[in-house]
């Protein structure tokens, strides 16, 4: 038996673990005859435990030859009614059978595949979550959560289901192999898992489509896309019912309960972010709301200037169109320019303060009247002070005829004192009063306009605004009713 102790030993040592350690389970001839079995041999065995079952027999016949035709050990894993097991085969040289060592090892393989399913489960969580912070829409986001859980998870086919209830529900996204599951009628996709988890508000969850009652309707087309298992979480965020996500696999029990619960962690953050997207876009559509509002009414100031001085509103506007096209050459953010246009527009709106008589003279002004004409920046800024804009819209009207040497008014400001918008409309601002009309002097042309600003310039007014203005000056065709239409 020396040999046989030395096969036993070889055997022990091939295991680091004493619970690994396979145990002698029975002994075998090349024939499938069975010499000894201990009881844990059982479920190898037939009913009457005389003999091992054909299957394992037919399982381990090549593998035995081949380990006493060359008297080498052979390691087999052997699936067998819902137990895997793995056996040593041990051959007993020049006997013509072998032993069979071994142990259950259902419990690992169980273990091993819901760690995999964890890791699959949580890559499409991750994946899921990059996508939530990656969207800037909701189309982008269910488009992009239903991937990641294709693509990372290596499920056959996720959708998105959109709706308040299951009778209401449309679809959001879907990616994988869909090959028009989701053509049907919207009465049937409502009978399937998506519309039993929206209808239950829970999570539904189907391990073999085949034979479960709830895919009824579904049956013969998931069977023929290769789904066959499904697990279907509805979408909830405050307590509203948003949809659900649905997800399919190609093989029977496909999902445990921990895979699932990572899956429901998933939909809840998509079921936030479909709604933090939503709160954003009313929130968007507010401001654009408020944003139109505020227009009309600086619409409706400026209209107001026109209708009792025509000269002032449309010196307005000129003035609106080219400050912000030097604002966009400067490279201000849309915001910005926004402001820089509603500024524009109103600027002069102190002028309303200031008698006609005075604004339309032709001849020269007094002293007097010069400085009264000077008093509508501070007019200007009172009179729109009150009103909560997103821009310095006041500072932008107190300040647009300082200048950086400290040589304007109405405070005599000087270099970064002066806002840029400010800025921007002081250099606007001259070159529009230059270019044209004026009730005492014919239009001087946009030669004498650009010889201001480059005398001035780094002095008086802003050097990289005046750089600017010249840029926008030069270019082909440039007039400011087409400036004021591109801004309009």
């Amino acid at each position: 038996v020396a040999e046989l102790m030395r096969a036993e030993e070889a055997v022990r040592w091939r295991c680091l673990l004493p619970d690994e350690t396979p145990k002698h389970l029975l002994s075998l001839d090349t024939g499938g005859r069975l010499l000894y079995a201990t009881p844990a041999a059982a479920p190898l065995l037939d009913d009457g435990r005389q003999a091992v079952l054909p299957g394992v027999f037919q399982m381990l016949h090549p593998h035995m030859a081949q380990a006493l035709e060359h008297d080498i050990q052979a390691e087999v894993e052997l699936a067998l009614d819902q137990r895997t097991f793995v056996l040593v085969i041990v051959p007993v040289v020049g006997r013509g059978y072998a032993n069979l060592y071994g142990r259950d090892i259902t419990d690992r393989v169980e273990s091993e595949r819901s760690v995999r399913r964890l890791n699959r489960a949580l890559r499409t969580l991750s994946r899921g979550n990059e996508a939530l912070i990656r969207a800037g829409s909701e189309a982008e986001l269910l488009k992009g959560v239903c991937e990641a859980i294709v693509s990372e998870g290596g499920y056959r086919m996720a959708w998105a289901a959109l709706g308040e209830t299951a009778e209401g529900l449309r679809v959001g996204a879907v990616a994988g192999h869909e090959a028009g599951y989701l053509d049907l009628a919207p009465e049937t996709l409502r009978l399937g898992p998506a519309g039993t988890a929206m209808e239950r508000v829970r999570s539904t969850l189907v391990q073999d489509i085949a034979s479960e009652a709830d895919c009824a309707p579904l049956h013969q087309e998931a069977l023929e896309r290769g789904y066959h298992s499904v697990v279907a979480v509805p979408l909830c965020a405050s307590n509203r019912l948003l949809g659900a996500l649905t997800i399919y696999a190609g093989e029977v029990d496909a999902f445990d309960a921990k895979e699932v619960r990572l899956l429901e962690e998933l939909a809840g953050d998509l079921a936030y972010g479909i709604a933090a997207l939503r709160t954003k876009q009313a929130h968007d559509l507010g401001a654009e709301r408020l944003r139109r509002a505020l227009l009309k009414t600086i619409e409706t100031v400026a209209l107001t200037i026109e209708k009792r001085d025509p000269y002032t509103a449309g010196h307005q506007q000129r003035v609106a169109a080219l400050a912000t096209a030097i604002g966009e050459r400067m490279g201000l953010d849309q915001g910005r320019l926004e402001g820089l246009r509603m500024g524009g527009l109103i600027h002069d709106i102190g002028k309303i303060y200031i008698p006609a008589e005075i604004l339309n003279r032709p001849g020269i002004l007094t002293e007097a009247e010069f400085g009264l004409i000077k008093t509508h920046s501070q007019v200007g800024y009172d009179i729109m002070k009150g009103v909560e804009f997103p821009w310095p819209i006041g500072e932008m009207i107190l300040h647009h005829h300082e200048r950086l040497d400290g040589t304007g008014y109405p405070e005599g400001l000087s270099g970064d004192q002066i806002i840029l918008e400010a800025r921007i409309l002081a250099v606007a601002d001259v070159v529009e009063a230059i270019m044209s009309h004026r009730p005492y002097r014919p239009a001087l042309g946009i030669e004498n306009a650009t010889a201001e600003i480059r005398t001035g310039r780094g002095d008086r007014y802003d050097a990289e605004v005046v750089d600017a203005c010249l840029e926008v000056l030069k270019e082909d065709g440039f007039d400011f009713d087409r400036l004021a239409a591109e801004a309009g």
